[in-house]
């Protein structure tokens, strides 16, 4: 099994539903605008979801209601990003253990109050 398959099935078996490795060479400015060297200094990245449950999303159409509010930004915000933070922190523990170097980025943590963005942009690992 090859690298990406051994991750792949890691997160297979942490609930995750999508999976991906960006190539962020092409990107570099951009990274190391947002996160600086720390960040830059991986030439990839591993992009992961959950998808939510359909249960949840049908929450939207109640959004005015309070409890449908609640109940979204629970299980929509906090429960999934709790989730994914634990598998990145998996995936790069793994990695870690292979020789590799890995930088786990929060799912949802502002770092830039000014200009409202954290260490990475998610949407640019995501394939």
């Amino acid at each position: 099994m090859n690298l990406n398959e051994d991750l792949r099935h890691l997160a297979d078996a942490q609930g995750i539903d999508y999976y991906g490795i960006a190539d962020l060479c092409s990107v570099r400015v951009a990274v190391l605008k947002q996160g600086g060297d720390q960040i830059a200094g991986f030439p990839a990245a591993i992009s992961f979801g959950i998808r939510l449950m359909d249960s949840i999303v049908n929450l939207l159409q109640k959004r005015d209601e309070r409890a449908a509010k609640i109940s979204y930004r629970h299980h929509a915000y906090e429960v999934i990003n709790f989730r994914l933070d634990l598998v990145a922190s998996a995936i790069s523990g793994h990695l870690q253990r292979l020789g590799f170097r890995a930088f786990p980025i929060p799912a949802s943590k502002q770092v830039d109050d000014r200009r409202m963005c954290a260490d990475f942009s998610h949407k640019l690992a995501a394939p």
